[in-house]
C-alpha cells in the first residue's frame, strides 16, 4: 500500500467526531445545555463526519482487495468483535442497574439478533434509561447496509458509467439531489463541499495523528459505549449536572483504553495480516507477469 496513503489524521478526526456526538447526547439526554462557545460543535455533525470517513476509507479499502471475501473479512474483523462485546456488556449493565428480568426466551432472541446486526429495542427495555438499549448502536446498522451496497456502486459505476462526462453528469444529479431535498438548500450544498473537505484535511495535518496516536484509535468505542454510559446515567437519575457530562466523557474513553488490547486490537491485527499477504500476493502476481515478459 503506499506509505502517503497510510500516513493521514483519520483516527484524530474521528475521535474529534466521536467527542461531538458524546457531547451532544450528553447535552440532550441529561438536560444540560451547552456553553454558548461549544454550540459551535452543533455545525459539525459527528454521525455525518463519521459516514463520510467511513466511506471514503471502504472504498479504497474495496478497491485494494482483488479478493471479495478479504473486504468482508476485513469489514467484520473492524466492526463486529467489539460490537458484540458491547452488547453484552449493556445486558449485564441493564441487570444490574434496573429490575429487568433479563430470564426470558424472547430475550436471547433479541441478542441473537444483535449480534447478526439486527438492531432494536424490545418493549420489555422500554423502561430503561432512554428507552432504547444503547442509542448510539443504531447507525451500526446503517454502517452494515452501506458495507454491502458498496460493491454493487462499484459493479454499476465501472460497467455503465465510463465516461468522463457520465461521471460528471452522475456528480451533477447527486448534487441537484442534495439541493432538492427537504433542508436548507444552501446549507445542504455548503455541506458537501465541507464533506469532501475531510478527505482533505486529513492528509493536510497527517503527522499529528501519526505522532502521538500511534495508530491507536479509540473512537469507535467511544461512540458504541457512551449510549449505554447515557442510559445507566438517566436510569440512576443522574442528570441535570455538568459533572454528568465529565462523567460519561471519562467513562467511555477509560473503557474505550481499556478494552483496545483485549478485544479489538487482535482484530484489527487479523485485518492487517490479511491485508499484508494480499498485497504480497499481488506483487508476486506482478513480478511473474514481469519476468514472462
Amino acid at each position: 500500500m503506499n506509505q502517503e496513503f497510510k500516513t493521514n489524521d483519520f483516527d484524530l478526526l474521528r475521535i474529534f467526531t466521536a467527542t461531538e456526538v458524546l457531547l451532544a447526547h450528553s447535552s440532550n439526554d441529561l438536560k444540560i445545555p451547552f456553553p454558548l462557545r461549544l454550540k459551535l460543535l452543533s455545525h459539525f455533525p459527528g454521525v455525518t463526519i463519521f459516514f463520510v470517513i467511513s466511506g471514503f476509507l471502504t472504498s479504497a479499502s474495496w478497491e485494494r482487495n482483488s479478493k471479495h471475501k478479504n473486504y468482508f473479512r476485513n469489514i467484520f474483523l473492524r466492526i463486529h468483535p467489539a460490537f458484540w462485546f458491547c452488547v453484552i456488556l449493556c445486558v449485564f449493565a441493564i441487570y444490574f442497574v434496573s429490575k429487568i428480568d433479563f430470564y426470558d426466551w424472547r430475550v436471547l432472541e433479541w441478542f441473537i439478533r444483535q449480534c447478526l446486526g439486527i438492531l432494536y429495542t424490545p418493549g420489555s427495555l422500554n423502561d430503561f434509561g432512554l428507552g432504547s438499549y444503547n442509542g448510539s448502536l443504531w447507525t451500526i446498522f446503517i454502517e452494515l447496509q452501506f458495507y454491502i451496497l458498496l460493491p454493487v456502486f462499484f459493479y454499476i459505476i465501472s460497467h455503465f458509467i465510463t465516461s468522463e462526462f457520465q461521471k460528471i453528469i452522475w456528480l451533477v444529479a447527486c448534487l441537484v439531489f442534495c439541493y432538492f431535498s427537504p433542508n436548507c438548500y444552501l446549507c445542504t450544498i455548503i455541506g458537501q463541499i465541507f464533506w469532501i473537505s475531510i478527505i482533505s484535511m486529513a492528509y493536510t495535518f497527517s503527522i499529528i495523528a501519526n505522532k502521538n496516536l500511534k495508530g491507536n484509535d479509540v473512537s469507535y468505542r467511544v461512540y458504541i459505549y457512551h449510549g449505554l454510559i447515557l442510559g445507566v446515567l438517566v436510569q440512576l437519575k443522574f442528570t441535570g449536572s455538568y459533572y454528568s457530562i465529565v462523567t460519561v466523557v471519562v467513562a467511555a474513553y477509560v473503557i474505550a483504553l481499556l478494552l483496545w488490547r483485549p478485544i479489538e486490537k487482535p482484530a484489527i491485527q487479523k485485518k492487517e495480516q490479511a491485508l499484508k499477504e494480499a498485497c504480497l500476493i499481488a506483487k508476486g502476481c506482478i513480478s511473474n507477469l514481469i519476468l514472462q515478459n
